[in-house]
């Protein structure tokens, strides 16, 4: 069994961890990105509906996370005065 398949048989199972507004889902087919989510059963929604006939590729959920966070507000941005090109 494929590992995309377990993580959705473990969500449908209820098995999944609680939702953090830093997490987003993202569906790739081999290599390539087809679509992204904030909720992961949502994720799996479109798995389902996801068009089999012509696969290519299989379907797997990868969790990322955003980086806004993990910035400083007052970040060094090469001392330039960019206020100058306005």
């Amino acid at each position: 069994m494929s590992g995309w398949r377990k993580s959705c048989i473990a969500l449908q199972k209820g098995m999944v961890g609680s939702m953090s507004k830093d997490i987003f889902y993202q569906v790739m087919q081999g290599g390539n990105g087809v679509g992204f989510f904030r909720d992961k059963s949502k994720a799996l929604k479109y798995i389902k509906s996801f068009n089999t006939k012509v696969e290519i590729a299989p379907l797997k959920i990868i969790e990322r996370q955003f980086l806004d966070d993990s910035l400083e507000d007052d970040f060094y941005d090469g001392g330039v005065n960019w206020d100058s090109w306005k």
